[in-house]
């Protein structure tokens, strides 16, 4: 039966007991045995991904099913490619649509992350302002970009510092020349 794994034979229809192994010696007369097969799943493992992760819709399967993938970037990342292997990493398929057809093999699937250009980070300044390199006020910037940040100090205080609250921020001095 292709596709299943012959178990053995059984002389009761539900498969309890044991199975039959050999007939005994003199035993005549009609018998009814029954086969029990069991369906052939294969293992369905996720390689780690740096700047994301991806997830199977299952841990094992029958070949012939559709196997379902997930995939979620970190922050200012993208999927570059997503493609599985049934022959141990030898070769990799590409995969369309975040699925494929399981093969008459255990396959390993492998994201590949890569930064994505166009992330724009969201700037939000409380008591100040952000400005680009040409001046203009900026509510967002992309990896890369100069952003100019003004504090707005009301009379009586002193400037201390920026405090970043969440996100991967580098801030800079930049020193002023008196006079």
């Amino acid at each position: 039966k292709d596709g299943y794994r012959f178990i053995g034979w059984y002389t009761d229809p539900e498969f309890q007991g044991e199975p039959v192994t050999v007939q005994p010696v003199g035993e005549t007369g009609d018998k009814t045995y029954y086969a029990k097969w069991e369906e052939i799943t294969y293992n369905i493992s996720v390689q780690d991904s740096a700047n994301g992760t991806v997830t199977a819709d299952k841990a094992t399967a029958p070949r012939g099913d559709t196997i379902e993938v997930t995939t979620e970037p970190a922050r200012g990342y993208q999927l570059k490619s997503l493609s599985y292997t049934a022959d141990e990493g030898k070769t990799y398929t590409e995969m369309k649509d975040h699925s494929f057809v399981m093969p008459e093999a255990d396959v390993e699937i492998r994201g590949e992350f890569e930064k994505d250009p166009f992330y724009e980070y969201t700037i939000d300044i409380i008591g100040g302002s952000a400005a680009n390199a040409a001046g203009a006020a900026v509510t967002t910037a992309k990896e890369g970009d100069v952003v100019t940040l003004t504090a707005a100090i009301p009379a009586g205080k002193t400037f201390v510092t920026w405090v970043v609250e969440r996100g991967d921020v580098t801030v800079m001095e930049q020193e002023k020349a008196d006079g």
